[in-house]
């Protein structure tokens, strides 16, 4: 397993216990995320902002938790995080580079792990803008939201209706971007995402137009 450099960030023997206790619960979601059918493969990311970077979140280049590309949700394990500045710059690397076996066997089927670049944009950005009310940042295309998210309605700026009783829990709690700006991969599309969630205080679900769905959380 990668450990991170505790000392060169500051950090005690608590931080590392809880950057440990971070990525076994980001991991654990991941793949309950797959068992449910809420992701594409290997594709959609989730991360979580480290404790610290979180509570100072908008006043520095924080840290967060991400899965590299290319492995499957349902093999993914704590070590296989990087840590990542909300740039995409690598700190600690993945276990999966750090084995030479693992690494070895990626490059023979022509793949080489590294952070997604859509990843680094839409939930850095998140990240550094919200702080601590967006500890966590899910982005995934489930089916029936991504169906949502492509619909002429939404598109025409109506406004999702609550009009069953489970969606009760999702009321003032739902914001839509409809700014659709193509594959995230530059900082402004990653901050319009972000100033979204600005709209409304207690939006923690995002609906993204032709695209899919981001949630957030500030809790792990």
């Amino acid at each position: 397993m990668v450990v991170a450099d505790h000392e060169h960030h500051g950090h005690g023997e608590e931080a590392a216990a809880e950057e440990q206790r971070l990525r076994e619960q980001l991991a654990l979601c991941i793949r309950v995320a797959h068992k449910e059918g809420l992701n594409e493969g290997c594709d959609n990311h989730f991360t979580v902002a480290l404790e610290e970077d979180a509570a100072n979140g908008g006043s520095g280049n924080g840290r967060m938790l991400t899965l590299p590309y290319g492995i499957l949700w349902s093999d993914c394990k704590p070590e296989d995080f990087y840590v990542v500045d909300f740039d995409g710059n690598i700190l600690v690397d993945t276990a999966r580079n750090a084995d030479p076996k693992q690494r070895e066997e990626a490059l023979k089927n022509g793949h080489t792990y590294h952070p997604l670049q859509s990843a680094i944009q839409i939930h850095g950005g998140i990240h550094k803008t919200l702080g601590v009310r967006a500890k966590v940042v899910f982005h995934t295309h489930p089916l029936h939201s991504t169906a949502l998210a492509g619909s002429r309605k939404h598109e025409g700026g109506d406004e999702l209706k609550m009009v069953h009783q489970n969606c009760a829990r999702f009321f003032g709690a739902c914001v839509n971007y409809r700014d659709f700006g193509g594959i995230v991969d530059n900082k402004e599309e990653g901050q319009n995402i972000a100033k979204c969630f600005l709209q409304n205080d207690k939006a923690r679900v995002m609906l993204m137009r032709l695209h899919g769905i981001t949630v957030i959380s500030d809790n792990c």
